[in-house]
């Protein structure tokens, strides 16, 4: 019977395989590396590869319809924002430091039902005078005040782009009209904006509300939210007073329910006349 002549491997054959399998491991790693890049959204980095669009950055949001990638491009003279949405995302590669911002933004204009009743008497509101004048929150004047008025001070309240018309209970939305450095976007786009403009008060330990031209706060409120009009059930319902303030107003024909005694009132369906811009505004 024939015997196989198999060589055996020398040191040197190992030593040289060996090497050439850890060169080519790092070949490899180098290669692999060179095609990852790094995009921060808010500082928080993420290594991807050239695969990979702003899409992607978008999609880890808890809602991407509504959330929106942001970049300054500053020259010696000026600056320009890169703006990326799910509408334009696949267009741009992912490297790069961005900022993560929300709808509304400055462009939008939304409208929400809002039904606010106390003791079944649903109210109708009007946007506030800008110019409110305070009281004294003492009975005697302050004796620093030689010539002392009927009132501490007049508060100046501005128009924040969250507002309502004659048609008092419709919540119109748009922020770009408020004046530029004081504009408010995203998730600061709250009902509490709402409230300042038709003079409902909050109070400052955030437990009751007070409406215009009445003297007290009341605390047992209800409210009710629904993404759109038509829906049978409410998206989400509190009776927490800082909750019911900070609700984000972000849904073109969403309702708000809200009611302090009595029964719930009824909902209403004007809003459905109001168009959003741009017409494709997303939805949940």
């Amino acid at each position: 019977m024939q015997e196989n002549n198999v060589e055996p491997i020398t040191n040197e054959q190992q030593y040289h395989n060996r090497h050439l399998c850890i060169y080519f491991i790092v070949f490899v790693t180098v290669l692999y590396w060179n095609t990852i890049l790094i995009a921060t959204v808010d500082k928080t980095p993420y290594y991807l590869t050239s695969y990979f669009d702003t899409c992607y950055l978008l999609n880890l949001q808890q809602y991407p319809q509504f959330s929106i990638l942001r970049r300054d491009r500053p020259n010696l003279f000026s600056k320009t924002t890169q703006q990326i949405t799910l509408d334009n995302c696949k267009a741009h590669t992912v490297a790069g430091e961005w900022s993560l911002a929300h709808r509304p933004m400055v462009g939008d204009h939304i409208h929400l039902q809002m039904v606010l009743s106390v003791d079944n008497n649903v109210y109708n509101f009007h946007d506030r005078n800008m110019s409110q004048r305070i009281a004294y929150e003492v009975d005697n004047y302050p004796v620093t005040c030689p010539n002392p008025m009927t009132f501490s001070y007049e508060k100046r309240w501005y128009h924040t782009g969250v507002h309502t018309h004659c048609d008092g209970n419709i919540v119109h939305v748009h922020p770009w009209s408020a004046p530029y450095q004081l504009r408010v976007e995203g998730r600061d786009v709250k009902l509490k904006l709402w409230f300042e403009s038709v003079g409902i008060e909050v109070a400052t330990n955030q437990s009751a509300l007070k409406l215009p031209n009445t003297e007290y706060y009341r605390s047992d409120w209800h409210m009710e939210y629904y993404t759109n009009v038509n829906d049978e059930h409410p998206a989400f319902v509190t009776t927490d007073i800082e909750e019911i303030a900070n609700l984000w107003l972000v849904d073109h024909h969403g309702e708000i329910l809200l009611w302090s005694g009595g029964e719930k009132p009824e909902k209403e369906f004007t809003v459905l006349n109001y168009a959003s811009h741009p017409k494709d505004y997303p939805v949940r």
